[in-house]
């Protein structure tokens, strides 16, 4: 008889690159706020999870909304609209 045991194997965690990541790609924007009738300098801000819209003059977050919230975007010239799961579309101007 034999007590000898075998050596586990060691279960590593998958690498995921994007999850290590801290940070966003942005671009200042001007975004088309409807409902004041009015147009805002923001920088737009997209990290792996989060799409955020920062006004530029007080820093402070104007809009917000989970990455996998968006069902996708429309396009024209230098403009571009969100559409997210509730069907509300958010309008962006990119500044060159």
């Amino acid at each position: 008889m034999s007590f000898s045991s075998k050596k586990k194997e060691r279960v590593r965690p998958r690498f995921l690159p994007d999850a290590l990541q801290r940070g966003a790609i942005s671009w200042q924007v001007v975004l088309d706020d409807s409902g004041q009738a009015a147009l805002v300098d923001c920088y737009l801000g997209i990290s792996t999870d989060t799409l955020v819209l920062i006004e530029e003059r007080t820093r402070e977050i104007v809009f917000v909304m989970p990455c996998k919230a968006i069902l996708g975007w429309s396009t024209q010239t230098n403009r571009y609209e969100v559409i997210d799961l509730q069907n509300s579309e958010t309008a962006v101007q990119l500044l060159y």
